[in-house]
């Protein structure tokens, strides 16, 4: 093997104008090609301008949407998103950025995406299954359903931990306006032995697992309730003095979540002191308020917390997501809501429908005979009959399988422990994941390579 070393040296600065040529069949052109953009745009318009008035600077929407497409496509970080909207010509044609036009910060794109809800994902998934479907991709023959848990932002909730969430953020907020110079503040932070209060919260979690150690954690959780009481009131009874300060936004959340959330937190902790049981519509979180503890019957994980969500896969193994605003309805009253999501995107219902054990029940069977569906392939519960052929129970079975590989690319995507902090942002990235999924599957064939990234 022989060594080349005349362009060791080579000259960089005298050589930046090139040229680079970027091939038509590129998959990223190819896709750009089929995008609803104008029906994109009127959707996401919704969300843009819900409370704002059409004023300022013009909005590039076709850039922003791009770049929303992208991120949603790779699970690219903002600054990833920034850098390759500079450098990556592709991903520049994709958006729509001119040769000499400079695409924006990574701020702008976050502040574009923070304004679109979940329900604007959706759409934008919707729109696309149905281009989809025109291309002979995908379609109506068959819906597999299955259902999972987006699990949200949030450390287990314990009444233990929750309670010592708030005597912190009563010190970390009476110790700040203290600083300010609030007299107020200073002597209500007096009336708290903070080393002693803190040693009796890390002895709950220290306690030996005996009769005393249990004794000893009784003892101590009701003494953490009390002075979480007390530090909540402590809070409230200032409300009418932090008018004249100015709070930075971390306080402002940490006051609203000590006035709006923990009063009512701690007396659904008082009625569990009292009755042993845990009060309906139990809060179990101070900033995430859409969560609901859902009992899967997981080995080894008996209850998460977070948002169910309903998984449909269709032909071509592209899939729709839905969820509703209880956040936990139970897979036996869901595929009325499940069929109806089906038909917006076709317009008529499925042939034939496959589904696990959980989705046997009279409603809906009720609800597949009502849409007309000529093969309702649900497992049945007991010793009761399928609805099918014996014939093809052994085909239902392994399509329902299916959703399961469906499920994990979706987890990978957004649908797994969400990493958003707030309620609108777990739930648009849950939409989101889909969206990922299929924009990739669509990449897929539209281009006809073999693309790692598209599961």
């Amino acid at each position: 093997m022989s060594i080349d070393i005349s362009t060791i040296n080579y000259p960089i600065k005298n050589n930046l104008k090139t040229i680079i040529h970027v091939p038509a069949n590129h998959f990223l052109l190819i896709l750009s090609e089929s995008i609803p953009w104008e029906e994109y745009a009127l959707i996401a318009i919704e969300d843009l301008y819900k409370d704002r008035k059409k004023s300022g600077k013009k909005l590039n929407i076709r850039l922003h949407l791009g770049a929303f497409l992208l991120q949603t496509i790779f699970r690219w970080t903002d600054r990833e998103l920034e850098e390759n909207l500079k450098y990556y010509c592709p991903a520049r044609i994709f958006c729509g950025i001119k040769n000499e036009q400079i695409s924006y910060d990574h701020s702008a794109y976050v502040k574009f995406r923070n304004r679109l809800s979940d329900e604007t994902a959706s759409k934008f998934n919707i729109s696309l299954l149905k281009v989809a479907n025109i291309k002979g991709f995908t379609g109506a023959a068959f819906v597999d359903v299955d259902s999972t848990v987006q699990e949200a932002n949030i450390e287990y909730p314990a009444d233990i931990r929750m309670m010592q969430s708030i005597f912190r953020k009563g010190v970390k907020l009476l110790n700040g306006l203290g600083e300010a110079g609030s007299s107020t503040a200073k002597n209500l932070l007096s009336c708290f032995d903070l080393k002693s209060t803190e040693r009796l919260f890390k002895s709950y979690f220290f306690a030996k697992k005996s009769n005393d150690g249990f004794e000893l954690k009784v003892k101590v959780f009701s003494e953490a309730h009390k002075i979480s009481i007390k530090m909540v009131e402590a809070i409230l009874s200032i409300q009418n003095k932090l008018k004249d300060y100015v709070l930075p936004w971390n306080y402002k959340r940490d006051n609203e979540q000590l006035t709006g959330v923990a009063p009512t937190l701690l007396n659904q902790i008082n009625h569990f002191i009292k009755h042993g049981e845990v009060a309906p519509n139990k809060i179990l979180s101070l900033h995430a308020s859409e969560v609901k503890c859902i009992s899967k019957g997981k080995a080894g994980k008996p209850y998460e917390f977070g948002r169910k969500f309903f998984i449909g896969r269709l032909p071509g193994n592209y899939s729709f997501t839905m969820t509703d605003n209880n956040f936990a309805l139970e897979d036996s009253d869901s595929l009325e809501k499940v069929l109806n999501n089906f038909e917006e995107i076709f317009n008529k219902s499925p042939d034939s429908i496959s589904g696990d054990q959980a989705f046997w029940s009279r409603q809906n069977l009720k609800a597949c005979e009502i849409k007309k569906i000529n093969e309702i392939g649900i497992c049945p519960r007991g010793h009761k009959n399928w609805r099918i052929d014996e014939s093809k129970i052994e085909e239902m079975a392994t399509r329902r399988s299916k959703v399961e590989p469906i499920i994990g690319h979706l987890k990978r995507r957004g649908m797994g422990k969400s990493k958003m902090k707030s309620d609108s942002m777990t739930r648009l990235d849950g939409q989101r994941s889909s969206l990922s999924l299929n924009l990739s599957r669509f990449a897929r064939d539209l281009s006809d390579v073999e693309l790692k990234w598209a599961g």
